[in-house]
């Protein structure tokens, strides 16, 4: 089996490795110190930087899990309002990595563990806080449907349509957007802006209109009859990134790796970000120093920029995540990376990141919308 992973669509061997791996890792004794299975135990220390970072996203980890839209995070935060001329691409959205991955179950497929993003579908998913979608649209034997790569997921893209209008018809007040990517299958594009036309959802195709376009125009021109606004953004995106958007993907950003965290801690193998283990402050400090850098950059002019504030999946994080049974939706949540990002966010860390990538939006996400929206 041959899995295609990534936006460029690339022959992916991390599947078919990670059994190569384990067998390297048993015969190391890789799992030691440094990555433990099951990941329980102490919350090792850390450097300041990075300890500082994480002790308010533990303790804030289970409030925001239940992925349920609390009225006093989301409701009450700056929404989106026809006074704000805030240009679209410079406002403030979740967005939901993969977001068809969701409908997967990942519980007996190893493959599945490694592609499912997120916990849940489309629907879960907006509950959960996302207002933007990576979409991934498949379009085969004349059927419009989603995938991950080389995984097809047979849920139907107009169902995921009808449920967000469906949704935004309770929300009258938000915004959606679903950001086409690795559209595949001979006339991809044009099934989807059908599908999208078909339900009345306004696309843009021309990214340039996005140099001028402010929040309120977008809502209205994304207005739907039955309440809320919901766009489709097709034009071509920039290096990685989703449609119309600077995707700044950086595939060091992993989990777990092979190696010492540094001279602290010199006998461990592996590394990982699990808050129990004792070498997280590798994978979390090159996480934070990314997203520090994406920051720098600013704002773009024309176009989203997106930071993907996510681990990414690497040959050896998926063979050494594989032998402690996790997955990227539990990476995420023993990392507690996205109540790491809503406590830094607070504290008013990364005012120039506005379309925030994260898996398991579900896990947290509520807090993080509204830690986006309510900054200064």
């Amino acid at each position: 089996m041959v899995v295609r992973c990534g936006r460029g669509g690339g022959t992916c061997p991390r599947v078919l490795m990670w059994v190569v791996n384990l067998s390297c890792i048993a015969a190391m004794g890789a799992v030691d110190e440094g990555v433990k299975p099951g990941g329980s135990g102490h919350v090792a220390p850390v450097s300041d930087s990075v300890s500082d970072s994480v002790s308010g996203a533990a303790s804030g980890h289970a409030s925001g899990a239940t992925g349920k839209v609390s009225p006093t995070e989301i409701e009450t935060a700056t929404a989106h309002t026809t006074g704000n001329a805030t240009l679209l691409i410079h406002s403030p959205f979740i967005l939901a990595h993969d977001a068809g991955s969701g409908y997967l179950d990942s519980h007996l497929n190893v493959v599945y563990k490694w592609t499912k993003t997120q916990d849940g579908g489309i629907g879960s998913a907006l509950e959960c806080g996302a207002r933007a979608f990576d979409a991934r649209p498949l379009l085969q034997d004349g059927t419009l449907e989603w995938h991950h790569g080389g995984v097809a997921i047979k849920v139907p893209f107009a169902s995921s349509v009808a449920d967000t209008i469906s949704w935004l018809s309770n929300h009258p007040s938000e915004l959606v957007l679903f950001m086409i990517s690795d559209c595949s299958g001979t006339g991809c594009v044009d099934a989807v802006s059908a599908a999208l036309a078909a339900q009345n959802v306004s696309t843009i195709a021309d990214c340039g209109d996005l140099s001028t376009l402010t929040l309120p125009a977008a809502m209205q021109r994304g207005r739907l009859a039955t309440g809320g606004a919901f766009l489709g953004i097709t034009g071509a995106g920039g290096s990685s990134g989703v449609a119309c958007a600077e995707g700044n993907y950086d595939p060091s950003i992993a989990c777990s790796g092979f190696g010492s965290a540094d001279t602290a801690t010199p006998a461990a193998l592996t590394y990982g970000c699990w808050q129990s283990d004792s070498t997280r402050q590798k994978p979390v400090g090159q996480m934070l120093a990314y997203l520090d850098s994406v920051d720098k950059q600013g704002l773009s002019a024309t176009q989203f920029v997106q930071a993907q504030a996510l681990w990414q999946e690497s040959d050896d994080s998926v063979a050494i995540g594989t032998l402690r049974n996790s997955s990227l939706l539990v990476d995420e949540e023993k990392s507690g990376l996205n109540a790491m990002l809503t406590s830094e966010i607070r504290k008013g860390r990364w005012p120039d990141l506005r379309m925030v990538e994260v898996n398991n939006v579900c896990d947290g996400g509520p807090a993080l919308l509204a830690a986006l929206r309510n900054r200064t």
